[in-house]
């Protein structure tokens, strides 16, 4: 999840996030140099939901939206990478179990790609 001075908005993503059905995932907000609030709204969430062991939190220099994502991957240990931006939600519940249904059943596929 790269971010940006979102603080207004990053609640909403990330309680998009824990309410989903599909448990093994790890989430990666990798901060692009805010300089708002989003830094302890994202560490007091994750500590207040017991969150550590699979949500991790990165800051970087400003430096583009483009490179949080690159440099995000980089800390990515599954076996799909799905970019969530901190200004977004998943649009259900069970949007990362039919996700990986899909993915899984259509493997000749180098990308997916959703609006």
């Amino acid at each position: 999840m790269p971010t940006f001075n979102d603080a207004v908005s990053i609640l909403a993503s990330l309680d998009s996030v824990r309410s989903q059905t599909f448990l093994s995932y790890e989430l990666i907000i990798m901060d692009d140099g805010s300089t708002d609030n989003t830094k302890k709204i994202v560490e007091d969430y994750i500590e207040k939901n017991k969150l550590s062991s699979s949500w991790h939190y990165y800051h970087q220099e400003n430096s583009d939206q483009l490179n949080a994502i690159i440099n995000a991957s980089r800390h990515a240990h599954g076996d799909y990478f799905f970019i969530l931006h901190s200004d977004d939600l998943l649009p259900t519940k069970n949007f990362l179990i039919e996700a990986t249904n899909f993915i899984e059943k259509n493997q000749d596929y180098e990308a997916y790609m959703g609006d």
